[in-house]
């Protein structure tokens, strides 16, 4: 239900509005990267804007029509009120205007946006957001609390993936004089460390903005589904054993026999990962 995915305080704005409130008009904007976790040093304060797309087609298009406007209106709204008069009181909250909204059958809202995968600088709103009708004026900040909940956290992850790229690319040319295999040295291994399925589809997306590397393959469907990529090579990954699967050869083959098969037969190419630290491989 689309009308809960809020905080509780903003049920009350509605009736704290001046008189003849006709429009709000809110941005979201980062404020400070004072606890921003890279080396100050080499920082430059800037923020990269992505994951809007997904949030307006996944959330604010295919939910609200979904669990909202296509619901029964009595329905509906019958079960934000049950649940909000069990955990405020009963009629503590006025429900015409969740009711016209249901009426108007779509959300009175207009977007305007920087372009996804933007550079942004500290205190440069990303985007700004009002309301397309003077009766709801109330749904724009009601809105706040979940777009914070769904953005905040793949723009830092995008943010912080970038200061990632940039000190590989730094140490790629005092080493080796060459960015050639920089876009596969950062690989996102973090699905297992998700909060949900959908936490590592979205942030998985976003690290896919500054590396190519991946083994979330949601994050590749991500991009082609929100985001219209095209084509065969999105991210990438290799073959790769792990200890499970490297235990298997100790007792049949042997640790350096299991390697040579998995190298010349299974995977001939050569391109493959092995897991070694199970065995006594020196």
């Amino acid at each position: 239900m689309t009308l809960m995915h809020t905080d509780s305080y903003k049920l009350s704005h509605k009736g704290f509005m001046n008189k003849g409130t006709s429009k709000i008009y809110s941005n979201l904007t980062a404020r400070t990267s004072k606890h921003f976790p890279v080396l100050k040093d080499r920082y430059d304060d800037k923020v990269v804007f992505f994951g809007l797309q997904k949030f307006v087609i996944q959330y604010l298009i295919q939910e609200w029509s979904n669990y909202f406007f296509r619901v029964d209106k009595h329905a509906a709204i019958s079960f934000f009120k049950d649940l909000v008069d069990g955990y405020l009181g009963k009629d503590s909250v006025s429900m015409e205007h969740f009711e016209a909204l249901h009426d108007l059958g779509y959300l009175p809202i207009e977007i305007k946006a920087l372009p996804e995968g933007s550079v942004v600088n500290i205190k440069v709103p990303f985007f700004t957001i009002t309301n397309t009708h003077p009766d709801f004026a109330w749904l724009t900040n009601y809105l706040e609390t979940v777009i914070s909940c769904e953005l905040w956290k793949p723009i830092t992850v995008a943010t912080l993936i970038r200061e990632f790229r940039k000190v590989v690319n730094e140490y790629a040319m005092k080493t080796t004089g060459s960015l050639d295999f920089t876009m596969f040295q950062l690989h996102d291994f973090s699905f297992r460390g998700m909060s949900n399925r959908q936490d590592a589809t979205t942030c998985g997306m976003a690290f896919l903005l500054s590396s190519c590397g991946t083994d979330t393959i949601p994050a590749v469907q991500g991009l082609k589904t929100f985001y219209g990529a095209e084509g065969d090579f999105i991210g990438t990954s290799v073959p790769a054993s792990e200890h499970s699967v490297a235990c298997l050869g100790t007792s049949v083959e042997g640790e350096l026999e299991s390697y040579r098969k998995w190298i010349t037969e299974d995977y001939p190419t050569g391109i493959v990962s092995l897991v070694s630290d199970t065995y006594d491989y020196w």
